[in-house]
């Protein structure tokens, strides 16, 4: 059997409980908040398999950059309901 990695990995996350859903933590405030079981095992399986540490999963923000995000959707759609009336 081999190994998948040739020296220890060095991450550091929290995954938070929140009722029902889970949020992972990187320790500079970046998070995805909201995931179910398998998408929070998923992005844990992304930060800490060598193999897919460049793979996308799901965004890590900061909480003014997930304002900000939803902010800009919150236009998007307006300007949406705004063309289709």
């Amino acid at each position: 059997m081999t190994s998948f990695t040739d020296k220890p990995l060095d991450r550091h996350f929290t995954v938070e409980v929140r009722g029902t859903s889970f949020d992972v933590v990187l320790p500079d405030g970046r998070r995805c908040d909201g995931l179910c079981w398998d998408e929070m095992l998923g992005q844990v399986a992304r930060l800490t398999h060598p193999k897919l540490v460049s793979e996308t999963g799901y965004a890590m923000r900061t909480p003014e950059q997930w304002d900000t995000h939803w902010e800009n959707m919150c236009n998007k759609a307006n300007q949406f309901l705004e063309i289709k009336e």
